[in-house]
C-alpha cells in the first residue's frame, strides 16, 4: 500500500506528544493501513508485534461473526484488513494473514 510522507510525518508529530499505545498504533492501522504502523513502530520503539496482535485480533472477531452467522461483519472485518494491506484466507486449519 502507497502511502503519503505527509501523512507519516504528521502522525510522527503526534505521537511526540502522546504515549503510543495500543489503541493509538489500531486507530493508525485502521486509518492508513500496516505501512504507516510499522513505520510509527519503527519511529517510536512500539514493537511491530503490537501491529500483529491488532490484527489477530480483527481476525479473531471475524470468525466469531462468522460462527453466529453475522457475515455482513465478517466481511466488513476482511474488506477492512485489505484496505490495510492484509490479505486473509480462510483454510481448513483456521484464518491466515500475510502482509501484501
Amino acid at each position: 500500500m502507497a502511502y503519503n510522507k505527509n501523512i507519516v510525518n504528521i502522525i510522527y508529530k503526534f505521537l511526540e506528544y502522546r504515549a503510543v499505545d495500543k489503541e493509538c498504533l489500531l486507530y493508525i492501522f485502521i486509518r492508513y493501513g500496516y505501512s504507516v504502523a510499522e513505520h510509527c513502530c519503527e519511529s517510536t520503539g512500539l514493537k511491530k508485534d503490537n501491529i500483529n496482535n491488532i490484527i489477530d485480533t480483527l481476525v479473531d472477531i471475524r470468525k466469531i461473526a462468522k460462527e453466529q452467522k453475522q457475515y455482513i461483519i465478517a466481511d466488513s472485518i476482511r474488506e477492512d484488513l485489505l484496505s490495510a494491506g492484509i490479505k486473509i484466507h480462510d483454510t481448513k486449519d483456521g484464518t491466515i494473514w500475510r502482509k501484501l
